[in-house]
């Protein structure tokens, strides 16, 4: 993961939002207190009452129980016009509640700070991850993440994106798996006809004509020879069948291996499959060792070199190379080459060229050799060479 340059993290994004915040709340609050004295000695000046003097002493008049008028004199000291309270209580609050309407402001001051940082750091790159991941849970993953900005929010999109790549790119394999599996179910059941056809017909045949007695020792020999050789097929079809079906479930581990212990165990083997026709070798590579898995290698070189044999006229070449860290296996024979049409579906399953007779072969050699290859991370290439047919396999990041 990709590391986060301190100048790009929201940490220091939100410390370059706070001078803002600062020089807001010291101007508000300093506007406040002003605003607030002000409105105080106003209020003071227009409505702020002291004691009566004793020219406005209050003088209430009444009799006494003898019926003699009485004059009663209320003091200024103990006597106050009743707003003044009401009045000092105003302008106590104006006072004190200055405080309160500093702290209020810087609060708010805050919450719109914060507001501001989130509608221009986060609110997209939520709302956009909160949207993909509405559409994943949908199943739906036509979509891409274009929030490119190197922060935390940033690298958690192109995380989210890259996750999204790979369950887009799993789930195309898994489709590309299934339409390959109907496919080859599809084919194996038309293939299957063919035998079960002739199968039929022979026992059709026998059941109808030996409790006759019409047919002869030569001719039951004959029949029960065709049956036979109709079963083998049926064996050697359903064992492939068997092993294509099973290379879905393969995991290809690499681990280190001597080149020069595989290129020797390759040359053998080449050898022993080409029998009387001439083979040749060529090793490429400095001594080094590989990185990829052994077995894998051997099935797709075997199944190269067993191919090129049935095509080759006199000979088959195979050869060894390294190139910036691939491993190339390459496999040729001097026949008469592809053609247009077998250049783009030689390595399809059950392809078997127009002039090719040989019904114990079903054309899975290459189909085989290029569902290993992508289980290794490799891919294989079908071409003309200068002499005829020419196959290599290629193993990345060896």
């Amino acid at each position: 993961m990709d590391k986060i340059k301190k100048h790009n993290s929201l940490k220091w994004s939100l410390v370059k939002y706070m001078p803002l915040w600062v020089i807001i709340s010291v101007i508000g609050v300093y506007a406040i207190g002003i605003g607030t004295n002000h409105m105080q000695e106003w209020y003071e000046r227009q409505y702020a009452k002291q004691p009566l003097s004793p020219s406005l002493q209050k003088v209430t008049f009444g009799y006494d129980d003898d019926g003699n008028p009485i004059y009663r004199i209320e003091s200024s000291e103990n006597w106050m016009d009743k707003d003044w309270y009401r009045h000092q209580l105003v302008s106590w609050l104006i006072g004190y509640g200055q405080a309160l309407w500093m702290v209020l402001w810087v609060a708010f001051c805050l919450v719109v700070t914060g507001r501001l940082f989130y509608n221009r750091e986060l609110k997209k790159p939520i709302t956009m991850l909160m949207d993909a991941s509405q559409k994943i849970s949908e199943n739906n993953l036509d979509f891409s993440l274009g929030y490119k900005k190197e922060n935390e929010m940033g690298l958690l999109c192109s995380s989210f994106e890259e996750m999204r790549k790979e369950l887009d790119k799993n789930n195309r394999e898994m489709w590309t798996l299934l339409e390959e599996r109907k496919r080859l179910n599809r084919a194996f059941s038309h293939d299957l006809r063919t035998p079960l056809t002739v199968l039929r017909g022979y026992t059709d045949f026998l059941t109808r004509y030996v409790p006759k007695g019409q047919v002869s020792a030569e001719k039951m020999t004959e029949i029960l020879s065709m049956i036979n050789g109709q079963v083998e097929r049926l064996e050697n079809y359903t064992e492939k069948m068997t092993a294509v079906q099973n290379l879905s479930e393969l995991v290809c581990e690499k681990k280190n291996i001597s080149s020069a212990l595989l290129l020797e165990q390759l040359k053998k083997s080449g050898e022993m499959l080409c029998g009387q026709k001439a083979f040749c070798f060529e090793n490429r590579m400095d001594s080094e060792n590989l990185f990829l898995d052994e077995e894998f290698v051997l099935e797709i070189y075997e199944n190269l070199v067993s191919n090129a044999f049935r095509f080759a006229q006199t000979k088959v070449t195979a050869s060894a190379n390294m190139e910036n860290k691939t491993f190339l296996l390459t496999v040729e024979d001097d026949g008469q080459g592809f053609s247009r049409e077998g250049l783009e579906c030689a390595s399809n399953p059950f392809y078997r060229g127009d002039k090719e007779n040989d019904k114990t072969h079903f054309g899975m050699g290459l189909y085989i050799c290029k569902l290993l290859c992508e289980r290794c991370g490799g891919e294989l290439i079908v071409e003309n060479g200068s002499a005829g047919a020419k196959v290599t396999a290629k193993f990345y990041n060896c």
